[in-house]
């Protein structure tokens, strides 16, 4: 049985060349998101940001700066995970990102042009302009990312 929802999340910026670390999560909830997943009992939100880098993206934080935090509707697969309450940290890394091949699907940089492109596809999935099936084989950014990233000015705030 799926140990139920506590309810907390952590994203991780990671820029370079003024573009956005991405992965397109493999299990739902499908999209392309940041790295990032659920604060695991007994791990504070840092640590837990620290290890999904890892787990997602293979990469080491050497400094983690807390950017942003909230809680959003955001619906996961365990019971009771219809919203979290979000940590978001920038990561400053080190070595060459190399994805999860459990977690995730693909990994990309995202330039800001990049980003919009992949909102504009949430936005009209989220208005019933798209279809679950092409959804999950051309996603656009997770729909938790799209206020998020908003509120960082990564996307227009037309979420």
């Amino acid at each position: 049985m799926m140990q139920p929802c506590n309810n907390t999340s952590v994203g991780i910026l990671v820029v370079r060349y003024g573009a956005l670390l991405l992965i397109e999560r493999r299990r739902p909830p499908y999209g392309w998101t940041l790295p990032a997943g659920h604060v695991d009992p007994g791990e504070d939100y840092e640590t837990a940001a620290r290890r999904e880098l890892r787990e997602e993206a293979g990469l080491t934080a050497t400094a983690m700066t807390l950017v942003h935090s909230g809680r959003y509707a955001n619906r996961c697969q365990r019971p009771g995970g219809d919203w979290h309450r979000w940590a978001v940290y920038k990561a400053t890394t080190e070595g060459n990102p190399a994805r999860s091949l459990t977690e995730t699907k693909a990994m990309t940089w995202a330039d800001r042009p990049a980003l919009g492109g992949l909102a504009q596809v949430t936005r009209q999935h989220l208005a019933a302009e798209a279809d679950r099936g092409t959804w999950r084989q051309q996603p656009g950014l997770g729909p938790v990312f799209l206020p998020i990233l908003g509120s960082l000015g990564w996307v227009g705030a037309q979420w």
